[in-house]
């Protein structure tokens, strides 16, 4: 009998398989042939040990459209990693992309399938991608809040988070991000007319401070979504010798471009 099992494969020296994940799930998905469009969401990052949940839709045309959802599971221990399908379902869906059939659960061996086939992707990118195009996608990964946010939550305790906000700082660094706006008063810095106050993430938010010089933030209602483009010119972290258990970001200033 068929059963479910993993898809094991080596990681190149030199590179590491969380900037690939990254890639998959934010960048741009290519499609082409009977795939009309893929989505590929992750569901959970724990950049720390290397463990991450990720759900794909898969959209394909022929006489109708028909979504393959699936759930992986995906770990590696920087030499090795696995990819395991947990999920793997069909259904037809209309033209909004809401489900109008039954759900088809797929065979185990087509779960297989589809995890070599991820596996096969990843290991593709892993292996083909030149010095520059990968350093790329790892600024991308690891220099952003969403992912220096999740440290905290995942390392074992605060010394393990230290060293690796010490590997990946974030002071220097040209990020955009998307937080909650809060306030807006008068800058009393000479280059910046304006600082704006904000909380980014729900759990434990990070206060956001933003030096600019744009006009149209004058008009902004509390609580309103910000998205914003500049240099990290400040990162305050957790007190290592306080009587919190976690280690990470408490604060940010950027001045925006």
């Amino acid at each position: 009998m068929t059963k479910v099992t993993p898809v094991t494969a080596e990681i190149p020296e030199g590179r590491e398989l969380f900037p690939i994940i990254w890639d998959w799930t934010h960048g741009e998905i290519p499609v082409s042939g009977r795939i009309v469009a893929a989505d590929y969401h992750l569901d959970e990052m724990n950049v720390i040990d290397d463990e991450y949940h990720i759900t794909a839709k898969i959209y394909t045309k022929s006489l109708g459209t028909t979504c393959y959802e699936t759930a992986l599971e995906v770990t590696g221990d920087k030499k090795t990693f696995s990819v395991s399908v947990t999920k793997y379902i069909a259904y037809s869906v209309d033209k909004n992309g809401k489900r109008n059939g039954e759900i088809i659960e797929q065979s185990k061996s087509q779960m297989n399938s589809q995890a070599k086939g991820f596996a096969d992707g990843f290991i593709k990118d892993l292996t083909t991608l030149s010095d520059e195009e990968y350093n790329q996608r790892c600024d991308a990964a690891y220099y952003n809040l969403e992912t220096q946010n999740s440290v905290k939550r995942y390392a074992a305790n605060k010394l393990k988070a230290k060293k690796w906000y010490e590997k990946y700082p974030l002071e220097g660094r040209t990020i955009s991000i998307t937080f909650l706006f809060t306030d807006i008063k008068e800058s009393k810095s000479s280059e910046f007319e304006y600082e704006l106050d904000g909380l980014f993430g729900l759990d434990k938010p990070i206060l956001v401070n933003v030096l600019s010089n744009n006009d149209d933030y004058i008009d902004l209602k509390s609580e309103s979504s910000l998205t914003v483009q500049g240099v990290v010119k400040k990162v305050d972290y957790t007190d290592e010798y306080s009587v919190s258990t976690t280690y990470g970001i408490e604060s940010i200033i950027i001045e925006e471009q």
